[in-house]
């Protein structure tokens, strides 16, 4: 297959895109969060510019442990861009940031377009936020691994969950790529934003799809998968950009959420 990397849309915008630069800035932010042990199976973490959200990523990278051994990610966020029916997966060879390519699992991607909502059609990406701002952070705190990039749009939560159980085998990180409430009052937007709180910790995914986050489908989904698989829940960080470096007259939520097994599953 020729090389055909997906190259970044908002570095220098939402991230700096000078490697030097972005390295520091993700390991500033990484050396204000706490540790938190196990490492997770799973998690739902936001995907804003880093002065506003970078924080409560790094809340989850932080319990991430590098290795040398390859690990998989299956990348899981909203198209904010382009109108889409079910998932798309791209159709390219690697992800492409300040620090490096990520190459991209061509093996499942050919799986998982076997299904009858799922292409390989990569509009939805190129322009694509939800995905992107994550890499940096995976590439910092995980060190080597390679990617399921899923994009979605129009689905129910149960199938995108289906979805999701083709390709996800033990020792792959589950990454739900979700902001929160946009544009309230600030005290209004926390009270929104706890009912994603309830809904999480309760593992309702009814309840989360009801919410106001944009990444909601995917919140319910992992919801689902939690469930089934006996996942727990917990909070690890929440503030919005009233907290980091917005004013608090309309202001957007961010939470990281980690999902723990409770058999050692990894």
């Amino acid at each position: 297959m020729l090389e055909n990397p997906r190259r970044p849309a908002v570095a220098g915008m939402f991230y700096p895109a000078q490697e030097k630069v972005l390295r520091a800035l993700i390991g500033e932010m990484m050396a204000q969060a706490p540790e938190v042990a196990p490492e997770p199976v799973a998690m739902v973490a936001p995907h804003a510019g880093y002065i506003y959200s970078g924080l409560t990523a790094a809340y989850a990278y932080k319990t991430l442990e590098k290795t040398t051994t390859p690990r998989r990610v299956i990348l899981v966020g909203p198209s904010h861009r382009v109108a889409l029916q079910g998932v798309s997966v791209g159709n390219f060879t690697s992800f492409l940031t300040p620090l490096g390519a990520i190459p991209v699992d061509q093996a499942i991607l050919e799986d998982l377009c076997r299904e009858p909502d799922v292409t390989a059609n990569p509009t939805a990406h190129i322009q694509e936020h939800s995905l992107e701002v994550h890499l940096p952070f995976l590439q910092e705190a995980l060190g080597n691994f390679t990617l399921v990039p899923m994009v979605y749009g129009h689905i129910r939560p149960s199938r995108l969950a289906e979805l999701i159980s083709i390709c996800w085998h033990p020792r792959d990180l589950l990454v739900f790529s979700s902001d929160l409430s946009h544009y309230h009052p600030y005290l209004h937007a926390r009270e929104l934003d706890s009912q994603v709180h309830r809904a999480v910790l309760s593992l309702d995914s009814k309840a989360a799809l009801g919410c106001e986050a944009c990444g909601g489908i995917g919140i319910s989904a992992i919801l689902d998968i939690s469930r089934k698989r006996g996942w727990r829940p917990m909070l690890a960080d929440y503030r919005n950009s009233g907290d980091t470096a917005g004013d608090k007259a309309k202001v957007v939520g961010y939470a990281s959420y980690l999902f723990h097994s409770a058999d050692g599953e990894s």
